[in-house]
């Protein structure tokens, strides 16, 4: 891919949520792999000054060094947000001490402009054409490449060159988002703040009431080798919980996925299943699907159906929220869920913990996403090295606080990890597993047409599954139609 090319506001909407299938991935693999020497940073505040130096090397040209200032005319930087932070959260709670720490260390004020989540972007490349932007935004995964098309964020490599061979490396626990979502021809624009990936949750202790301890114990130490495994843990639950659900008295039933969101579908619960069959939701570099193609597809969707038509799934879950698929898991309802990182506050409020609800992992890869902070391209030099300062401040130097506040986002660093509040308890055993996730089996979904293609394949998975189909030529038939159908509109 060359250098990006400017687009307009109208040609950015029309993008919708776009991800650039072609875009050469090397960032990561450089920047947290091998130092890319010592480099040197001063930063002064009117709180402290830190100092750190960089050279770097170009070639064909001799070693040069630069140094970055945190500016003392820069006072104020400004920062759009899509999180509420006057609430009394753990959320709001770490946003805030990021806030404040980065004003006592530096002495400067981070103003935040709230926005809803769908609208950040939209509104970020409508300033960008306008000239009239903050420094600073959080940035959806799946826009990450409309603004590489649109030039609309700033590359940080030549900050990231700054860095530490020690802050690279503890950056490397999120080297798979950043490859997977933040990265195009090498250039490096938007660092993620939080991983979120996913896993299933199950009800440990209703298993155990019901009989099922040595169930509960290959679950806690040796997970399920595969997805019949997992369907077979299914079978011995549903078969050994009817008619004694210590909650109910009724059917608990094994659950695993909820059918509501189509898009949801596709990424975390149908394309996991699709990659463990060998098959991919699109071609590369051309883009066109390829969901439909050999055996994959076919294998995939009769594995999902057979979880509704053997009833181990309750088929009103096709119309339950993720929510409402929630509290049916804590209730009792569904003995297991997948279900993301992110619902640990809600399971923590409801008293879940290790005892009560359990964890493991998924035999696939899995769908795994990341928000990211990125600065605007258009400010001046000063901004941009403060701008830069604020983001490191967040990303690496505070992540331990951050993410030990927060006890829910798997945090970008290592270092991270080494906390207490995340290494022990109730936090440390699901984090365990999730930062397994995140680092091994982690999979973007990264297309020149993300939201178009999960609108044309979604749909068609929620009938198939609704009509309990299982005849493989029908399969192929419903699932090559989609693709030809998307294939015709995004690639005529």
């Amino acid at each position: 891919m060359s250098e990006p090319k400017k687009v307009g506001r109208r040609t950015f909407l029309n993008y919708a949520i776009a991800v650039v299938v072609t875009g050469v991935i090397v960032g990561a693999a450089t920047y947290f792999a091998v130092p890319k020497g010592v480099t040197t940073v001063t930063a002064p505040g009117t709180t402290v000054t830190t100092t750190k130096t960089v050279t770097t090397t170009v070639t064909g040209t001799p070693t040069t060094s630069r140094t970055i200032t945190m500016p003392p005319t820069v006072k104020e930087l400004r920062l759009r947000h899509f999180y509420d932070l006057t609430l009394k959260d753990n959320r709001a709670t770490a946003y805030n001490l990021v806030l404040s720490t980065f004003k006592q260390k530096y002495g400067v004020d981070v103003t935040v402009e709230r926005l809803p989540y769908d609208k950040l972007d939209v509104k970020w490349i409508a300033d960008f054409e306008a000239r009239t932007m903050p420094e600073l935004s959080l940035i959806s995964p799946q826009y990450q490449p409309v603004h590489w098309r649109a030039g609309s964020l700033q590359p940080l490599n030549e900050y990231l060159d700054t860095l530490t061979s020690k802050e690279k490396e503890d950056l490397g626990l999120a080297k798979s988002v950043i490859d997977g979502y933040h990265t195009f021809d090498g250039k490096i624009i938007g660092l993620p703040f939080e991983i979120h990936t996913r896993a299933i949750f199950y009800r440990r202790n209703l298993l155990e009431a019901v009989g099922l301890t040595d169930l509960v114990n290959k679950l806690e130490t040796k997970g399920v080798s595969d997805l019949d495994d997992l369907l077979n843990v299914a079978r011995t639950i549903k078969k050994e919980s009817k008619g004694k659900n210590p909650v109910t008295g009724g059917e608990m039933f094994p659950g695993l996925l909820h059918y509501y969101d189509v898009r949801g579908l596709v990424e975390l619960y149908w394309a996991p299943f699709l990659w463990y069959y060998g098959g991919e939701l699109y071609e590369s570099p051309t883009g066109k699907a390829s969901w439909h193609k050999g055996d994959a597809p076919i294998k995939a969707t009769k594995y999902v159906v057979t979880w509704f038509s053997e009833e181990l799934t309750p088929m009103d879950m096709l119309t339950t929220d993720a929510p409402t698929t929630r509290k049916q898991l804590v209730d009792g309802r569904l003995a297991m869920f997948i279900d993301g990182n992110y619902a640990l506050p809600y399971y923590r409020s409801q008293g879940m913990d290790e005892k009560t609800l359990g964890i493991f992992k998924l035999p696939t890869k899995v769908f795994t996403n990341s928000w990211s902070i990125g600065m605007s391209p258009i400010i001046p030099q000063d901004r941009k090295d403060a701008s830069w300062m604020f983001i490191k401040h967040w990303v690496i130097d505070m992540m331990p606080d951050f993410a030990a506040t927060y006890g829910a986002a798997i945090p970008t660093t290592y270092s991270a990890l080494e906390r207490p509040e995340l290494k022990t308890g109730t936090t440390g055993y699901y984090f365990n597993i999730l930062k397994d996730v995140a680092e091994k089996n982690a999979k973007a979904i990264k297309h020149e047409h993300y939201a178009g293609l999960l609108d044309t394949l979604g749909p068609v998975l929620q009938k198939i599954v609704a009509e309990k189909i299982t005849d493989e030529k029908e399969i192929a038939s419903r699932l090559e139609k989609a693709a030809n159908a998307f294939n015709e509109k995004f690639y005529p």
